[in-house]
């Protein structure tokens, strides 16, 4: 699954208005067998969640083997 994780806040709007690490981790416990691509990080300027976040939550969840946080241009091959 594709997720944009980047956890985007508006400042007219009390709650992020796309995913963010907490969202990573419940779609892992919801879907157990997917990997997670997590995407839509450190590119816009209104992300407030960084790869390097997203990245240590994921370790700190134990959930790293069901998690891939891309680099800019890279490329994922199943």
């Amino acid at each position: 699954m594709v997720l944009n994780a980047g956890q985007a806040l508006r400042s007219d709007y009390d709650e992020s208005i796309i995913m963010g690490k907490e969202d990573v981790l419940r779609v892992t416990q919801i879907a157990p067998e997917a990997t997670v691509i997590a995407t839509h990080m450190d590119a816009i300027n209104h992300m407030s969640l960084t790869r390097e976040e997203l990245r240590e939550y994921v370790q700190a969840q134990g959930i790293e083997d069901h998690v891939e946080i891309p680099a800019d241009g890279e490329l994922l091959s199943f």
